[in-house]
């Protein structure tokens, strides 16, 4: 009778530390947020309504050409503000440079509609 009733407080433990086990695992990952979320991230997007490609830099960084009537979009980290330059593909400025403070979960930019 005495094993019995050990086997089952054994058994009362294993079950209660599998169980705060699972209930962990469970609130790290959290499947109600999205990943923007869980990364504190939004989208930072540039639109060119011009008669020509431009090329899309953001702080510095040259992210390539988009075509006319193309939209560039690239995660960023949100809350931060982002300065984008847009230029024609002889290096000459296209639209005015901007200041953009990426928004999280959400699309924030610029549309860029100079002719060329």
């Amino acid at each position: 009778m005495h094993k019995k009733k050990l086997f089952s407080i054994i058994s009362l433990i294993i079950l209660l530390v599998l169980f705060t086990i699972f209930v962990i695992a469970g609130c790290s990952n959290n499947p109600s947020q999205s990943e923007c979320e869980q990364n504190n991230t939004g989208t930072l997007t540039v639109r060119n309504n011009t008669n020509d490609d431009i090329k899309v830099r953001i702080d510095g960084i040259s992210y390539g050409f988009i075509s006319i009537g193309e939209t560039f979009e690239k995660e960023f980290s949100a809350g931060i503000k982002y300065t984008v330059e847009t230029l024609w593909p002889d290096g000459s400025p296209a639209c005015s440079t901007a200041e953009v403070t990426v928004v999280q979960c959400t699309k924030t930019g610029i549309v860029c509609s100079a002719v060329h």
